[in-house]
């Protein structure tokens, strides 16, 4: 490893250290993901498609493919049907089942399955870890979606429609944009031996503190830290009730409110620990004692 970066040009360690830090920052930022709202359609989409060829949107455009075709809808129904059914045709295998409910990170010819972290963390090339990895990527490609297009569009059913829409609507819920982490963090659970902090987790500048290098660290500022605004997910408004996050990463898909719910669950978890760490200590007269005066205001009174 070390022989292959001497033997990298500038040019090419730039292009490389630049790839490697935006996989270390879209591990720890949730990016907005999800389908919004369709825009609304401003007179330039209209005035392109007076101008343009218009394509699957035309009416004509079934009958006109009909008549050059005769056999298009018959063929394309039969494929349709079969990725309806959950049947796969890739790279020059047949009929490949993913599984009922599909199962998008499965390998169906070696049984594998690939591990449930950042894509960042995976090796393509292990087969022994995830298979073969092509068919992976094959599936989560959606080149299939074209197909059922097709079929709804030339034959009007439905049903191809909403195959699509709800195979789509699955691959959403089980590929979720960054870690989709909502619990609290391992590393602080207290009945369990010290764990190290995940590596560069804790890494970044504060933006209220003077930066006189503006997070550039390291010879000739070649290390730049990621702003603690930009993966700070806490601060925000939560009296009487969940209010504007405060930072960028907080106002993503409900961060604040899952951040806060997170807190809420370690806290309870550590009072938990601690309350039974003063028993196992103290015996469980003491340590009951103990519990009620860290939880009364007048212990002398109600903790005899």
């Amino acid at each position: 490893m070390s022989t292959r970066i001497l033997q990298m040009g500038m040019g090419e360690l730039t292009t490389r250290g630049r790839q490697e830090a935006m996989k270390w920052i879209e591990r720890r930022m949730r990016p907005k993901g999800g389908l919004g709202p369709r825009a609304p359609r401003g007179p330039a989409s209209v005035d392109l498609e007076r101008s343009f060829f218009r394509g699957a949107t035309d009416g004509e455009t079934p009958s006109f493919l009909r008549a050059l075709d005769p056999g298009i809808v018959e063929r394309t129904a039969v494929a349709a049907d079969a990725i309806a059914a959950g049947r796969f045709d890739l790279l020059g295998y047949e009929a490949l089942s993913f599984g009922n409910p599909i199962d998008w990170h499965l390998d169906p010819i070696s049984g594998r399955r690939a591990p449930r972290v950042h894509w960042s963390r995976i090796d393509p090339l292990d087969p022994e870890a995830l298979g073969d990895a092509r068919l992976v990527w094959e599936l989560n490609r959606h080149v299939w979606l074209v197909t059922l297009g097709r079929a709804y569009r030339l034959t009007g059913h439905d049903l191809y429609a909403e195959v699509a829409a709800s195979r789509l609507r699955a691959w959403m819920r089980e590929n979720p944009p960054g870690l989709g982490n909502t619990g609290p963090a391992p590393w602080l659970d207290l009945r369990k031996p010290a764990s190290p902090v995940p590596a560069g987790l804790i890494s970044g500048c504060f933006v209220f503190l003077p930066e006189s290098k503006f997070c550039n660290y390291g010879p000739a500022d070649s290390v730049h830290r990621v702003k603690h605004d930009y993966l700070n997910k806490d601060k925000g408004r939560i009296d009487p009730k969940f209010g504007a996050a405060g930072t960028s990463r907080g106002g993503i898909e409900g961060n604040f409110q899952r951040a806060v719910e997170a807190a809420i669950a370690d806290a309870r978890d550590k009072w938990a620990t601690l309350s039974e760490a003063l028993i196992v200590t103290y015996g469980n007269e003491r340590g009951q004692r103990m519990i009620c005066a860290i939880t009364h205001d007048r212990p002398a009174r109600d903790c005899k």
